[in-house]
């Protein structure tokens, strides 16, 4: 069964990306050509296919946010039926949630309070000397204060006795260019950008 999963997951990231690739370049092609953008509505916009692997998407349950929730965004999104949920879950799993986990991103995440999907401030992880160990904290912005949620016992008793009077956030650069992972998130993006423009088009033509 492992190997089945595994011949899955290959043939899914090469269709995918064989497919989209192959719509963009169509688009491309059709659009130098012709003055009057999406005036030809791609199919999948009317049959209600997958827009990157092309298969049924008509029974498809969630939303493609065109950035994702943990980064913020709760209202910019596809409806239901232009992406299949076997390939919303492939990417939210193999792109958004392996980029997002990063500590640079997790920190980002953190320090501008962006909620979790759960509606959960989001914790990074900070050293406390007095204690001699690392807690995850997050942060919260008051009128006139910021609130710090520790999750660790050891460290807020520290606070409490006065043993700790400092905490240090570890330097996180920004990650090495070139990055196949930000490249495929960056490209997923632009990609339903893309077709969400296609698809406010449609709309207007109604």
């Amino acid at each position: 069964m492992v190997g089945h999963r595994h011949t899955d997951t290959r043939q899914r990231i090469d269709v995918v990306t064989d497919n989209a690739m192959h719509t963009i370049e169509k688009e491309n092609r059709r659009l130098k050509d012709n003055s009057t953008k999406f005036d030809i509505v791609p199919t999948f916009y009317i049959n209600m296919q997958c827009i990157f692997c092309h298969k049924d998407a008509s029974t498809s349950t969630s939303v493609e946010r065109i950035v994702p929730e943990s980064l913020g965004n709760k209202h910019i999104y596809l409806p239901k039926g232009y992406v299949c949920d076997a390939c919303n879950h492939y990417f939210a799993i193999k792109t958004e949630k392996e980029l997002l986990n990063q500590p640079y991103f997790i920190s980002l995440r953190s320090r501008n309070e962006i909620l979790s999907k759960k509606n959960k401030l989001v914790k990074q992880d900070m050293i406390f000397p007095g204690a001699q160990k690392k807690a995850g904290v997050s942060f919260q912005t008051q009128e006139d204060s910021l609130l710090l949620h520790i999750d660790d016992k050891d460290v807020i008793n520290s606070i409490i006795e006065g043993k700790s009077h400092r905490m240090i956030a570890e330097y996180l650069p920004e990650p090495e260019y070139p990055n196949p992972l930000m490249s495929r998130f960056l490209a997923k993006c632009a990609y339903d950008f893309f077709i969400q423009h296609g698809e406010r088009k449609i709309r207007s033509m109604r």
